[in-house]
């Protein structure tokens, strides 16, 4: 489990660590307090030309061809 937690948060916690916090939500505290001593570095991306489009922009055009002028998707509804 810890070997997973480092690998995949890149979180360095301690066995005891494991031990100590017997819930999902404990530990989640104690990786987050790890995780912030020891942040992963971002570097740019190397893209050349637009970026491709997301699925959700993607969806949005799709409903703009299927029904243009209609803003219904932007109508929330729950069933």
């Amino acid at each position: 489990v810890i070997a997973r937690i480092r690998r995949t948060l890149h979180a360095d916690i301690a066995l005891r660590e494991l031990f100590t916090s017997p819930t999902v939500g404990e530990l989640a505290v104690a990786v987050g307090r790890a995780r912030s001593t020891h942040e992963v570095p971002l570097a740019p991306g190397q893209y050349e030309g637009p970026a491709p489009v997301s699925w959700a922009q993607l969806r949005m055009w799709f409903l703009d061809q299927l029904e243009p002028d209609n803003s219904l998707y932007n109508v929330p509804a729950a069933w």
